[in-house]
């Protein structure tokens, strides 16, 4: 058989792969059909994200020994890039992340409802995914190689079972493809001193997209990394260490991009699969979990606060602007005396009208309710985001109204904060809040809202037309299940690590 025909037989294996994949999971159509297949000899099966890479001998041999083995393989590859795993290799030993990522995958497929997939997938894997299960509070990547590398710091097993032993029973594809970003950035550094000054000014960007990416195809930089340098030395000098550094964070560059494009792909996917699983039972809730916290888009609080200023003069003198006119003036009349006036007003970002409305539900303890308000108080005080003069209202609320409080100033905040007492303790309905502060808007109260913050555990009946003003509903912790109106923005005051997710 000539050398053409095995890769036309290779690449229609793999489109046979992911067929039979789609034809049970078609959420996962927008991840199975992005991998670009590639030849490779020395990745016998694996993918970073870009490319799916694959040894023509092992492909073969593998599909000649179980079709379903290969399409296993393939939809344990396309998950790794959707949780994120080749572009998160954590600080730790690359080895306990490889191991782990793979046990996370494992666990996920052991629970797709398609009798193929379940076959595919050992009876000791299972065991010890569930024994593990017992031992960490998410089975994500990241709480399992936090718990291998403790446990196997201590002891030579787990669960009978050496560390080789694990990587061998778990193994589907190759991780060569994967680099340890600890590693990456040790190696980085003497080649960043050799590049000087002149090329982080030159590549800003790029040393800002290396921070947070891994660098894709270690094989060919360690392969070739020294006769590239070697060669690189004898033609160019001193340049040598400078293009390779350029070439480095070209890499780093890619693989950032590679992520957010997983990312975009994952919730297309999240989105889909929410949809398939109301008809059917194939999606396990684990996976569309862990897509749902990877995609959802990390907020900052206190940036997210800022989205509620208005810009608004303020008296006070301005010592970044001055006027030009007195500048040239004064050149013109005394010579070389410039005569500079500052400006007496500056504009800012404050908060002027405002409306903080809190769910006093009895799912809404008294204690959350403080932590809300302290946080957003503090954050507004230290940004300066209040107005010398404020109207805030805070409004208490489960199924109607029971308390409107009008703030004036910080300082009447921090006495309602020390004094505050929550009532009511019925049912949440968000409708009434919604149109008091219409009423109030109707009597003059307010002329410029700024927008509305509700504080509330989410489960409540939202008004069914949206205000023409920005609402957002906050929430201490993340809670999947929390659903909100597609007209309102979502922020969490927790600081969950997007890592642990996956």
């Amino acid at each position: 058989m000539d050398e053409d025909k095995k890769r036309r037989i290779c690449l229609e294996v793999l489109k046979q792969g992911y067929r039979k994949i789609y034809f049970e999971l078609r959420f996962l159509e927008q991840a199975l059909f992005r991998l670009i297949p590639e030849e490779k000899e020395e990745i016998f099966f694996g993918s970073d994200g870009e490319k799916l890479y694959y040894g023509r001998e092992y492909l073969l041999t593998r599909y000649l020994q179980s079709p379903e083995a290969v399409s296993c393989d393939y939809l344990h590859t396309v998950i790794h890039c959707l949780y994120q795993h080749p572009f998160q290799v954590c600080g730790w030993e690359g080895r306990y992340w490889n191991l782990a990522a793979d046990i996370a995958v494992a666990d996920v497929l052991s629970e797709i409802d398609v009798a193929w997939i379940s076959l595919q997938i050992p009876r000791e894997c299972l065991e010890i995914a569930d024994r593990i299960r017992q031992e960490v509070p998410v089975m994500s990547a990241f709480y399992i190689a936090v718990f291998l590398r403790n446990d196997f710091s201590e002891m030579e097993s787990l669960y009978g079972y050496s560390f080789g032993e694990l990587e061998e029973l778990f193994r589907r594809d190759s991780h060569a493809c994967w680099k340890n970003r600890q590693e990456e950035e040790g190696k980085a550094e003497p080649e960043e001193s050799m590049a000087g000054e002149k090329a982080d000014e030159a590549e800003p960007e790029e040393s800002m997209a290396g921070e947070k990416a891994d660098e894709a195809e270690p094989e060919e930089s360690v392969a070739g990394g020294e006769a590239s340098e070697t060669e690189l030395g004898n033609t160019a000098g001193g340049n040598g260490g400078r293009a390779d550094t350029g070439r480095r964070w070209q890499d780093l560059k890619k693989q950032s991009r590679l992520s957010e494009e997983w990312k975009e792909i994952g919730e297309t996917v999240a989105l889909n699969a929410d949809s398939f699983s109301k008809g059917q039972g194939k999606v396990p809730g684990s996976m569309l979990l862990t897509i749902q916290r990877l995609t959802r888009e990390q907020y900052d609080y206190a940036e997210f606060l800022r989205k509620f200023a208005v810009m608004n003069e303020r008296m006070k003198v301005n010592m970044e602007e001055f006027d030009y006119t007195y500048y040239l003036y004064g050149l013109h009349l005394l010579g070389k005396i410039p005569l500079i006036e500052p400006l007496e007003y500056k504009e800012e970002l404050q908060i002027r009208e405002f409306v903080i409305v809190i769910d006093t539900s009895g799912s809404c303890s008294g204690d959350l309710v403080e932590k809300f308000l302290n946080k957003t108080y503090n954050i507004l005080s230290q940004m300066k985001c209040f107005a010398q003069r404020i109207v805030l209202h805070i409004i208490q609320c489960d199924a109607a109204v029971q308390d409107d409080v009008r703030i004036e100033c910080a300082e009447h905040m921090e006495e309602y904060i020390a004094g505050m007492e929550l009532r009511g303790g019925g049912g949440t309905d968000f409708r009434p809040a919604f149109a008091y502060v219409e009423e109030l808007r109707g009597s003059g109260e307010f002329k410029r809202l700024c927008g509305m913050l509700c504080f509330t555990d989410g489960y409540g009946t939202f008004p069914e037309r949206p205000p023409d003003y920005k609402t957002a509903f906050v929430f201490v912790k993340r809670e999947d299940a929390v659903w909100v109106p597609p007209w309102a923005m979502r922020i969490y005051l927790d600081t969950e690590s997007p890592v642990e997710a996956l």
